[in-house]
């Protein structure tokens, strides 16, 4: 005969594993795009907006840069 405890321990062993199964089913659906991602032509820097701009200057307006990168 079952008695209450197996019946008690049954349950939490079922509601533990819905709990793993949905915690693994969100991960694996937020690794999936759902929309491609849209990159402006320019670079992505955001300030081009509508705008056609030369992609030299794209983002010149932005902070100032503390690191310079130059190749000699």
């Amino acid at each position: 005969m079952i008695d209450w405890q197996t019946l008690l321990v049954t349950l939490v062993m079922i509601a533990a594993a819905g709990y793993a199964l949905r915690r693994v089913w969100l991960r694996l659906r937020s690794l999936l795009i759902s929309r491609p991602l849209a990159a402006p032509s320019c670079g992505g820097c955001g300030s081009c907006g509508s705008t056609k701009s030369n992609p030299q200057t794209c983002g010149t307006d932005s902070a100032p840069s503390f690191i310079s990168i130059s190749r000699q």
